[in-house]
């Protein structure tokens, strides 16, 4: 059979236009692996309770210049309240926003947004726990009620929930199993469960000092619990020492407590960080920057103020000083507490992310 030239005509054009469609049908997008923030420090600001303020800043340590509020220039919108934490993992960022019951998931290199995870109840850390799983610690609707929410990082979707003790809080991987530090939430509380990553089970139950709430290891693979113990008030800022607790640093080999610090109970114990080297611990404690060698067990003023967020990033320590509602300042300091710059970061910056 032979075609006319117009029906010849007809047939190419619309043989053109498949192809053209083909070309043009929307695939899978292809994520950046680089970008502005690549390399840069992560800096969480929780932002004022109840409103919509939290913020990521973005500082370069290599040209000393800082990035507020970068999530909402990249999405055109506001994170929520109150932006509780941060964790980095894989292209990803996860960003912990407690009161708005969520988690937003941004592409790392470049802050844009890419999933939520949400049907939480006041969470508050978030754990990688392989490329497939994380931990979400959190305090349950009415602050007493603690747990771990179990994500499938494929789905970004809770599968699971691990009921805990009151305000569950850091969390962190220790010889094949989970420890999750219990504050207490708005009540006290002196717990650190261990659970089994893979039957997300409570394994076992350690009753330490009165809020336990941060823990890292040291470079002889001994776990190190910061407890902020608990300070009652006689006529503020006069403390009831009879009435208060010890704040302490707790040490176990293993689950066994083998080294017990007591501090003074006029003020909290608060941040815990860990050097490259795993020899050295840094935590506030009554308006001082303590630098603590785990070797020794010798305690270190190195800078004196107190601070709402502390961690080591690329081995050098990040502080955000408390400046109430408005904008905190930063300062990057040595190990031993000298100040290499500062910088003006969000409004109650409380950590530090690589």
């Amino acid at each position: 059979m032979f075609l006319n030239k117009k029906m010849s005509k007809l047939i190419l054009s619309i043989a053109a236009l498949s192809i053209f469609c083909a070309a043009c049908e929307p695939n899978e997008p292809i994520e950046p692996t680089t970008g502005a923030y690549q390399n840069q420090i992560i800096v969480c600001n929780e932002g004022i309770y109840t409103q919509t303020s939290g913020t990521v800043s973005c500082y370069n340590p290599d040209n000393k210049t800082v990035e507020n509020d970068i999530f909402f220039a990249q999405n055109n919108r506001a994170l929520g309240n109150v932006l509780q934490s941060v964790c980095t993992h894989n292209d990803k960022i996860y960003l912990v926003v407690n009161n708005a019951n969520k988690v937003e998931v941004a592409q790392r290199a470049t802050l844009k947004e890419f999933a939520q995870i949400t049907g939480l109840q006041q969470p508050r850390y978030f754990l990688p726990i392989n490329d497939n799983l994380a931990y979400i610690s959190q305090w349950g609707a009415n602050g007493l009620t603690g747990s771990i929410a179990v994500v499938d990082l494929n789905q970004n979707t809770v599968i699971q929930t691990i009921p805990l003790y009151k305000g569950t809080e850091k969390m962190l991987s220790y010889n094949s199993q989970i420890w999750a530090t219990h504050t207490g939430g708005y009540d006290l509380d002196d717990k650190i469960a261990i659970i089994n990553p893979i039957t997300h089970q409570l394994d076992t139950t350690l009753t330490v000092a009165d809020c336990p709430h941060s823990l890292q290891i040291d470079n002889q693979n001994r776990i190190w619990v910061a407890c902020r113990g608990k300070i009652v008030y006689s006529n503020y800022p006069d403390v009831d020492t009879a009435l208060s607790t010890a704040p302490a640093l707790l040490c176990f080999q293993q689950k066994n407590l083998i080294q017990r610090i007591n501090f003074d109970k006029n003020s909290p114990l608060t941040h815990l960080a860990v050097d490259n080297s795993g020899q050295y611990l840094y935590f506030s404690h009554n308006n001082q920057l303590i630098k603590f060698n785990t070797q020794n067990l010798t305690p270190q003023t190195i800078f004196t103020g107190s601070f709402y967020g502390l961690n080591v990033v690329n081995n050098e320590l990040y502080a955000a000083r408390n400046a109430g509602i408005n904008p905190a300042m930063a300062l990057r300091m040595d190990l031993n507490g000298n100040v290499i710059d500062s910088f003006t970061v969000g409004i109650f910056a409380n950590g530090f992310y690589q």
